[in-house]
């Protein structure tokens, strides 16, 4: 199976964020990408190699190019969950700061988690006001599914705080453990 992605006419930042987020949500090994502009073609090239694509071919047709890539055949979606509003074991302080420069840089980088599932402390990241929020929010708009423990929101009384995301429950989260992606914790 084969998945086009069509960003003719676009600028090149706008295409890299057009193809990375297909690329995050596509399940096909080959990829088909069309450009508009000749000079576009390295530079995309390039950012796809940075996924780890390999390019089999580029079709030149007057005024438009065709790039085919292919990815390896088990691409796994990470997805993380979150159980706390600091990183690591030890000093809450250091532990805040490392967490949200955690999500900043993620943000930061061309293809994100497929999810991100928080919980417990982990809740207070995507709320309204946070540290972490306006990068939690970027990379929802790259296409990672923001999922917020309800059960969570209603202990710490702060539902009606949630900056981004959908409340979810605990059968989110076992569909995640028993998905076919990697689950990571932090």
């Amino acid at each position: 199976m084969q998945d086009k992605i069509d960003v003719r006419g676009m600028a090149i930042e706008e295409a890299i964020k057009i193809i990375d987020s297909a690329v995050a949500a596509s399940e096909s090994q080959r990829v088909e990408i069309l450009t508009s502009d000749g000079t576009r073609v390295s530079e995309v090239v390039d950012h796809l190699s940075t996924l780890g694509a390999t390019l089999e071919e580029v079709m030149c047709q007057s005024d438009e190019q065709s790039i085919i890539v292919n990815f390896p055949l088990e691409r796994k979606l990470k997805i993380y969950v979150v159980g706390r509003d600091t990183l690591g074991h030890g000093d809450r302080e250091i532990g805040a700061k490392l967490m949200t420069a955690y999500f900043n840089v993620s943000a930061e980088y061309p293809i994100s988690a497929s999810k991100i599932f928080f919980l417990n402390t982990g809740i207070n990241l995507p709320l309204k006001g946070s540290d972490s929020v306006e990068a939690i929010k970027q990379l929802a708009h790259m296409g990672t599914e923001i999922i917020v423990c309800g059960t969570c929101l209603d202990f710490f009384g702060k539902r009606e705080q949630l900056g981004v995301g959908r409340i979810g429950s605990m059968h989110d989260l076992i569909a995640l453990h028993h998905g076919e992606s990697d689950v990571i914790t932090l």
